[in-house]
């Protein structure tokens, strides 16, 4: 019989080799292009990501900012109709502190400010996102975010500004990976 030592050491083998991570600079790799999704977005440069890599499904990229503060890019399938019914799930039991329409890729979204008490699963957290679910003929909604979270204080200035240019960088694309044109400005009034 295995020892339990060599089972855990073959799950934790597996588990890497089906979840595989692969690190990215912006400075060689500036853009991110999700193909399934049909979406890209404009990273600045000296900034290291990360993503899953086939046969993992590719939601987005994340950035580990420190060890405190993660920012995020997702597109993921879903149920709710609407970015107000998908916001109102995401930011349930936080303290909402804005809340406001913006644009994402130059389709209506919502940009929200919340936190969160620490609670039995997670953290006390502050967080911003932007939020945008689209439907496309022939294919499930689809919630597209951009986001960042810190577990220690506020929002830096700094990581606020890194959020903002991921917004202004980010635009949909078709399904053959060009681009439609980005909105300016960005966030609405």
């Amino acid at each position: 019989m295995a020892s339990f030592r060599s089972l855990f050491g073959i799950a934790y083998l597996t588990s890497a080799v089906i979840c595989s991570q692969t690190v990215f600079d912006s400075s060689t790799h500036p853009q991110y292009k999700n193909r399934v999704y049909e979406f890209e977005v404009e990273l600045p440069p000296h900034l290291k990501y990360e993503r899953t890599m086939p046969p993992n499904p590719d939601h987005g990229i994340g950035i580990d900012l420190s060890d405190s503060t993660k920012l995020w890019v997702d597109a993921s399938y879903t149920d709710s109709s609407t970015a107000e019914e998908d916001m109102k799930t995401l930011t349930a039991g936080g303290q909402v502190t804005e809340n406001k329409p913006a644009l994402l890729g130059g389709k209506p979204a919502i940009l929200a400010a919340f936190s969160c008490a620490a609670d039995a699963y997670d953290k006390a957290y502050q967080e911003r996102l932007v939020l945008s679910v689209r439907r496309k003929p022939n294919r499930s909604r689809t919630c597209f975010q951009i986001g960042i979270r810190t577990y220690i204080g506020s929002i830096t200035a700094q990581e606020n500004e890194l959020f903002e240019k991921l917004i202004q960088g980010f635009r949909y694309t078709d399904n053959n990976g060009r681009g439609q044109s980005r909105a300016s400005p960005i966030l609405s009034e």
